[in-house]
């Protein structure tokens, strides 16, 4: 089983709401659903594999963003979600695809689109 699964099935075992699963872990209702969908895992995979991948430093990539390293650290260790802002400025720094980011493609910097194209292509 895997983790999102499990984690849902634990919660609602315990009937534990998302909201006090989140006041319990100190962590925001909105990353106990996208624990639960298994979406947030994958981005703070991948923005954490990203960074390091190019070399980069949490403070950097922070200030970068205009945040503090304490904040985007909680991006990297799923305790907060990315704000769109963040999102989009970290696909334009890394040059990747937004689907990359989301665990939607294993190809950072290939859209979907262009994908298809290829593929019809062959």
């Amino acid at each position: 089983m895997e983790f999102n699964q499990r984690l849902g099935d634990l919660r609602q075992d315990k009937d534990l709401s998302q909201v006090k699963l989140g006041e319990i872990l100190n962590i925001q209702q909105a990353a106990i659903s996208k624990y639960e969908l298994g979406t947030l895992m994958v981005v703070s995979k991948r923005i954490k594999k990203l960074r390091k991948d190019n070399g980069k430093t949490q403070t950097e990539i922070a200030n970068f963003l205009g945040t503090s390293q304490s904040y985007y650290a909680q991006y990297e260790n799923n305790k907060r979600d990315l704000p769109l802002r963040h999102f989009a400025k970290l696909c334009v720094y890394y040059n990747v695809t937004a689907d990359y980011i989301l665990g939607l493609s294993t190809t950072p910097n290939m859209s979907r689109f262009d994908k298809q194209i290829e593929e019809d292509n062959q």
